[in-house]
């Protein structure tokens, strides 16, 4: 944990100190605003609703995979991948991709 924090020290210094490349902490220069299907997000509380809504959706999306097919076969492969084997069947190989 100390040498993630530490990590994450020297890459502000790295960006606060490297004027001629980052600008310091005003940040990149020349970077466009962030635009999708022809909406321009110019303030930043618009890509503040936009990541909020995004985030909302992502925890809907991981709340109900546990209930779908291959949810259930990556809890069963954690808790027991030879009882898994002869459920899951060829659903082994990808469900073993997505568990943690």
């Amino acid at each position: 944990m100390a040498a993630a924090i530490g990590l994450g020290e020297v890459f502000f210094l790295l960006a606060r100190d490297l004027t001629e490349v980052t600008d310091g902490v005003s940040g990149i220069p020349g970077v466009p605003h962030l635009s999708e299907v022809g909406i321009v997000l110019r303030e930043d509380w618009q890509v503040f609703y936009l990541s909020g809504c995004f985030v909302v959706f992502l925890v809907l999306l991981t709340s109900n995979f546990g209930q779908t097919r291959l949810g259930r076969a990556c809890h069963a492969i954690r808790t027991n991948e030879t009882a898994a084997q002869t459920r899951t069947g060829r659903r082994r190989a990808s469900a073993s991709v997505v568990k943690p």
